[in-house]
This record gives structure tokens, sequence and C-alpha cells, in this order.
């Protein structure tokens, strides 16, 4: 596909895949460049070294940032936040459960940065098989099942009970890949969005079943299998958005086995925008 003069949105462009990816589109020539991090200040850091090194050849940019993974007003809520809200929870829940809507879909943060920006091209970036297993699915059902027996034993049915299990159902991965999924192939339905790439994951970098070396670890965890189980699902939904007539060009790519930096430097350190 031609690239010079579309407008392309990078998920994660402040990641290492996605700041290498975002250099190699500035060689292209493209019209907007709509750069995406979780973080204002890390998007904010990698556009002010991206106008010193592409200093002429720097197309129309634009900035955004927060958790693609919930809604529009919830985005720069850290994920503490949203399940310490009861009314948040709650709705969260419907988000994922319930069969997909208008309201669910127009107030979702990948709907507003596809409707508002209406990239011609989408490049995604974000280790989603990562992000969805460390929720901690398995954590939050021993918590769930230790508070119901807790309950039953005490014949009540307490708060704290009830959080768990909400908890619990948020937490599951594969409703909220297939919520995810849907709604993006909406919006990018409604955006006219021609192409989509995606930069997958294999979950454990492809080292088998005992691979010490990435996660010191002598057989992988359930949860680190999870990341592998979620990134096979993950590729097998785009393969059905390909078999949807009207749907933009779908493609993924699948890096293996790497383990690196993006930047090493000196200074405070600082992590989610904060110091330490």
């Amino acid at each position: 596909m031609e690239l010079k003069g579309k407008s392309v949105l990078v998920l994660g462009a402040t990641g290492m895949a996605g700041q290498a990816i975002t250099k190699a589109l500035l060689r292209e020539n493209v019209g907007t460049l709509i750069l995406t991090s979780l973080f204002e200040d890390e998007v904010t850091a990698f556009s002010e070294n991206l106008s010193q090194e592409f200093k002429s050849t720097l197309p129309k940019m634009e900035l955004a940032w927060g958790n693609f993974l919930f809604r529009h007003e919830w985005k720069d809520l850290t994920r503490q936040e949203l399940l310490s809200d009861s009314k948040i929870r709650q709705q969260l829940i419907l988000d994922i459960l319930e069969p997909l809507n208008k309201d669910i879909l127009t107030s979702s943060e990948i709907y507003y940065l596809c409707f508002h920006y209406k990239p011609d091209i989408i490049i995604d970036t974000i280790n989603l098989a990562t992000a969805l297993p460390y929720q901690d699915f398995l954590g939050l059902a021993k918590e769930a099942l230790y508070s119901i027996k807790k309950s039953i034993a005490e014949n009540c049915f307490s708060e704290a009970s009830i959080q768990a299990i909400e908890k619990l159902l948020l937490s599951q991965e594969t409703p909220h890949l297939i919520r995810h999924m849907q709604i993006f192939f909406q919006s990018m339905m409604e955006a006219k969005t021609k192409l989509y790439l995606k930069i997958g994951a294999s979950g454990n970098g492809s080292l088998g079943f005992n691979n010490p070396f990435t996660h010191t670890e002598d057989s992988p965890s359930q949860t680190l299998l999870s990341k592998s189980t979620l990134a096979g699902a993950h590729s097998l939904l785009l393969f059905l958005m390909t078999q949807t007539p009207g749907a933009p060009i779908i493609k993924e790519i699948k890096p293996r086995a790497a383990v690196a930096w993006k930047q090493i430097g000196f200074g405070p350190i600082t992590q989610k925008g904060k110091a330490i």
C-alpha cells in the first residue's frame, strides 16, 4: 500500500517496536501521524525527540494517551482506581459480558481514536497477550474462592465476597479479548480504515515449555502459558476478520524471542511517569 499522504495511527508508539515503526513511517512521507501511548509524558517526550531527529520531514503529528481497553472517560485511570469503584466495576462487567451495543461501542477509547482521527492505516504494537493475563485471573480466582467459602461458613454473603467476584469477572481474559476485537472491528469499519497491521506476540518468546532464560522459571507458570494462549486466540480472531466482507486489509507480524531494552540512559529513574 502507498503510504505517502496517508494518515497512520500507531498504537503503543513509545514501545520498542512502536518507535522503530514510527521512524520508518517518517521516511515514507505519510500525511498525518497519530502517536499513542499509555502515558502522556512518554508520548510527548517521544514526539519531541522526533522533532529534533526529523526536522525537515516531520508531517502533521497528533498525540493521544491512555488505556485503550476501557471507556474514553476512564482512559487515564489506573486499574486499581477502576477496580476500587463499585459503579465502574459493574459497568465494566456489562461492557465486557453484555452483547455489543451502540453505547458500549461509542463509549470505548478505541472508537474515540478511530472516529476522531479516521486513520487510513492502524499499526497496533500493543502486546495485548501480555496485558490481559497479567490482570491476575488466577490470583483473583483464589481470592474469590476464599471469600465464598468464608461467606458460606459465616452464613452471610459479605460485600468483600461481592467485590472479589466482580474483580474475578473483570479479569477473565478470553471475554475481554473477544469484546476488544469486536469493538476494534466495528470502529475500523465506521472510520473506513483501509489497513490494520498488528505486531503480534507469541506469549513467551516461543521458547517452549522450559524457558528459564527469559522468565527465570524452570518451567513456565500458568500465567506465562496464558500469554501464549491469548496470543494464539488473538491471531485466530484476526484471521476471522479477514473472512468478513468489507473488512480492512488485516495483517499480523509475530516477532519471536526478542528480549531487549528500547533505551539505555542516565539520570532520574521513573516508572509509569513517576520517579522511583
